[in-house]
C-alpha cells in the first residue's frame, strides 16, 4: 500500500525521537516503543510524559525522527538538520510554517500535506531516508 503520514502514524517503530519536543503533547503519542525527546527549555522537559525519555541530542540510530517548528531561521537549524541526518534510518517527519521552513531534504519525499492554519500555511513533508 502507498506510504501516507497517516498510515506512518500507525506504524509501530522501535525508536523514534522528536527534536524540539517542548511539554511532549505530540511526543507522547508516537508510534514507538522506544521514545526520546530533545528540549532545550528545563521547564517544558520537566513535564515530559513518563513514556519520554529526554535526551540533550540524538542517542543512537532512530527509525521516526520528527520535528516541528524549529527549522527556521531564528533557531539552531543546521545542528538540527545535521542531527537529523545522522540519527534517521527509516522515515524524517518535518512540519512548520511554509514560508518560514528552511529547505532541508532528508532523502525521498513520500508524502506532503499543506494546510491553513490561521494565517499561515503550514507544511507537512514525511521523507523515506535513502
Amino acid at each position: 500500500f502507498p506510504v501516507t503520514i497517516q498510515n506512518v502514524l500507525h506504524t509501530k517503530y522501535r525508536r523514534a525521537l522528536d527534536i524540539g519536543c517542548g511539554e511532549g503533547f505530540v511526543t507522547r503519542d508516537l508510534p514507538a516503543i522506544d521514545i526520546h525527546g530533545i528540549e532545550i527549555s528545563d521547564i517544558a522537559a520537566s513535564r515530559l510524559p513518563s513514556n519520554v525519555k529526554r535526551v540533550h541530542e540524538p542517542v543512537g540510530i532512530y527509525d521516526l525522527v520528527i520535528t516541528t517548528g524549529t527549522l527556521y531561521q531564528q533557531y539552531n537549524h543546521e545542528q538540527i538538520a545535521e542531527w537529523i541526518r545522522r540519527s534517521a534510518c527509516c522515515h524524517v517527519l518535518i512540519a512548520g510554517i511554509k514560508d518560514w521552513l528552511i529547505p532541508y531534504k532528508f532523502g525521498i519525499p513520500i508524502a506532503t500535506k499543506e494546510f491553513q492554519y490561521r494565517q499561515f500555511v503550514q507544511s507537512v513533508v514525511l521523507y523515506g531516508v535513502i
